[in-house]
This record gives structure tokens, sequence and C-alpha cells, in this order.
């Protein structure tokens, strides 16, 4: 998206769960240093204006519960490498996507989360802090 401030952010192009936004204002962007980008759907300027170029990052195969494909993704974070971490809310699972990677890898989920919306990295403790909705943590 090129917004009027001259500011580029790239957004899934695909999917059926939404359009290509996020669901909620806490599912916003995030870069290593933890400094929130303004991407969220609620603070996207409204004469916006989306680069018809945009490039499908991850997921973008349909939604779905294989390691390709999300279903209803809500937040997420990009480190230093450019690896994407995903809150894949309706498979119940954190995904990671290397950059220029065809398929993710399932880091957090299996039976433990229920509907995470939100994902981001210590790296001083080298771990994922999850936001997990429906289990209340």
């Amino acid at each position: 998206m090129d917004s009027d401030d001259g500011s580029s952010h790239r957004h899934p192009t695909q999917g059926t769960c939404a359009p290509p936004t996020f669901h909620h204002r806490s599912a916003m962007h995030r870069v290593s240093s933890g400094v929130p980008l303004r991407s969220s759907s609620s603070e996207i300027h409204q004469n916006a204006k989306w680069n018809q170029t945009g490039v499908t990052v991850a997921g973008g195969n349909e939604e779905g519960n294989g390691i390709n494909q999300l279903n209803c993704p809500w937040g997420l974070y990009v480190d230093d490498d450019q690896t994407v971490y995903i809150a894949d809310e309706s498979n119940h699972r954190i995904m990671e996507w290397k950059s220029g990677a065809a398929n993710g890898k399932i880091v957090a989920g299996g039976n433990q989360l229920n509907h995470p919306e939100d994902v981001i990295i210590d790296k001083e403790r080298d771990s994922l802090i999850i936001s997990d909705y429906r289990n209340r943590r």
C-alpha cells in the first residue's frame, strides 16, 4: 500500500477470511525493535492507494490448515532476517515463514493454543510472546 505520506506496506492479497487487512487494532505489524508500524486496519488512511504489484509473503494458497496455508491470520511480527511470524487464529497455531519460503513452519500450537491473536519475539529470552484469546492468556 502506498499512502499519502509516501510510506509503503505489504499486505496479503488472497484468502477468504477477510480483505487484505488485519481484523483488530491490536493486530499490528511489529519490527524487531518492538516499535509498531502504522499499518493496522484501523489506522489505514481513507485515501490510501494499494500498490497493484504487492507480493504475497505468506499463505496465498486459499484458507486451510496446510503448512502453505493460513486461516484467519491476525497478528504478525517481522524480525531482522525478514522472517514473518503469524498468529494463525482459526488454525490455533503460530506460523514462521522464512523470507522466500514456499511453506511455513508451525512454531507453537498443537493442542496448546485456542485462537491466538498476536505474536512478538523476545530476543533477549529467545521466546515467543503470544496473545492466546480463548485461553485468556
